[in-house]
């Protein structure tokens, strides 16, 4: 793929902003890249972009997971050292790969409707490091909502009603989102989950849900959910372990039984 001359000029201009401020990405190839892209007329207009995409959570794990996409996809851009040619080789293979390719138009697509409308607003949850998170019966309004879960952590969402244009569901690194009982209202329609675990990237917007690569829409999953046997009678016993605070006994739910016993919950 041939690097234009605005491919250039624009990589030139990302490098200078990066000298003078605190870098949105490692790899500057990539977000000229990604830049070239844009509709952009004026160079101002570059500084408002970056600063837009480092600040705004939503955009800026959408623009990480493409770069991550891309690399895998092909590993010799790592070894390019070379800003020019691994610019190159980024469009190459963003154009004769089909499903990055949707994911790159997808993308610029967020962004040039991030910018039409300044006075969007945003709702972000966002767990990580080993965290959990939960919503209960809320009602969320924003323009556009973002549920996030880092390395290891977990967010509920249960009996809440989010009215965005669009929700975007990220969990990565061993993390979850539990969503149960809970509506997504957007401009056009509206989706249900109910008992549902997502897992990677996961879109709601209006009434259809979109998977990102690798990722999962699970039936099941209540991180909240205790089980066991009852010692005297053997009968399954599974409850919510919210339900449980403040109390030190359990009773078997078998009328037959209905002996009590104590539990511990870690």
């Amino acid at each position: 793929m041939k690097i234009t001359k605005k491919a250039k000029e624009i990589f030139q201009f990302t490098k200078q902003h990066f000298q003078e401020n605190e870098h949105l990405h490692d790899d500057i190839g990539y977000t000229a890249f990604l830049l070239s892209l844009l509709p952009i007329p004026v160079f101002k207009e570059i500084n408002q972009v970056i600063d837009r995409l480092s600040s705004d959570k939503s955009l800026k794990i959408k623009f990480d997971d493409v770069w991550k996409h891309i690399q895998s996809t092909n590993s010799k851009i790592s070894d390019l050292e070379d800003d020019l040619e691994k610019l190159q080789e980024i469009g190459g293979t963003v154009n004769y790969n089909e499903e990055i390719k949707a994911q790159v138009e997808e993308l610029v697509k967020d962004i040039i409707s991030n910018f039409e409308d300044d006075s969007s607003t945003e709702w972000v949850m966002e767990t990580e490091n080993w965290s959990y998170q939960e919503v209960l019966n809320s009602i969320v309004e924003a323009d556009f909502t973002g549920i996030i879960a880092k390395n290891n952590s977990t967010n509920v969402v249960e009996n809440t009603e989010i009215k965005s244009k669009k929700t975007h569901l990220h969990a990565s690194d061993n993390s979850k989102n539990f969503v149960d009982k809970t509506r997504f209202t957007g401009d056009k329609g509206s989706v249900g989950m109910d008992g549902i675990t997502t897992k990677g990237n996961v879109t709601v917007e209006g009434s259809g849900i979109g998977l990102g690569p690798g990722s999962q829409i699970i039936f099941g999953g209540n991180p909240n959910i205790v089980s066991g046997e009852c010692p005297f009678c053997g009968t399954s016993i599974q409850v919510d372990k919210r339900q449980l605070r403040g109390y030190s006994k359990v009773k078997c739910p078998n009328t037959s039984c209905g002996k009590e016993m104590n539990f511990s919950i870690g």
